[in-house]
């Protein structure tokens, strides 16, 4: 009896999720742990300010701290942005 119904391969399923799984994990080795420099950061900062008013003043500590909210636990940096508002 020849089932005609079912065309497909039955390697078809879990190749392709096989392949998805790899090409997952080869992306977040690539593109997740990218870190981005405390200059890099305080200039972001500081043009984002700069739509606002007039930035007088800022800096950054150049060391990463650990900090944790609720359950993530990350790093950061600090620093601080000074302006001047309503005089």
């Amino acid at each position: 009896m020849n089932d005609s119904n079912n065309s497909l391969n039955p390697w078809l399923l879990p190749v392709t999720l096989g392949a998805s799984g790899v090409v997952g994990f080869l992306a977040g080795k690539l593109f997740g742990q990218r870190r981005i420099s405390a200059d890099q950061i305080l200039k972001m900062i500081r043009d984002d300010f700069k739509r606002e008013g007039e930035v007088t003043g800022s800096w950054i500590n150049q060391h990463r701290i650990p900090y944790q909210r609720f359950a993530v636990k990350t790093e950061a940096y600090e620093g601080g942005v000074t302006r001047l508002e309503d005089n």
